[in-house]
């Protein structure tokens, strides 16, 4: 496999899980869940206890997620 071979995998593997990524997270935000932790990273970061919640529950459904994936192939695994 020549290097730019191996680069234009790289690009689609990259492009396909952060795809794949992106719509995993927000299968999960549209069902109201939130098992990796964002609500706990924003209240704890977000000192008005009366309203933190409220803005939560309003700023959840409507978040956007990008995702970045690097990925590097270091080797076919093929050897002649």
């Amino acid at each position: 496999m020549s290097k730019r071979e191996q680069q234009e995998i790289e690009q689609a593997l990259n492009k396909s899980l952060s795809e794949d990524l992106v719509k995993f997270l927000e299968k999960i935000r549209d069902t109201g869940l939130d098992p990796l932790g964002f609500g706990l990273r924003f209240y704890g970061t977000h000192w008005n206890n009366r309203t933190e919640e409220e803005q939560w529950k309003e700023i959840y459904p409507r978040i956007r997620f990008e995702v970045k994936v690097n990925t590097s192939v270091k080797s076919t695994g093929y050897n002649r």
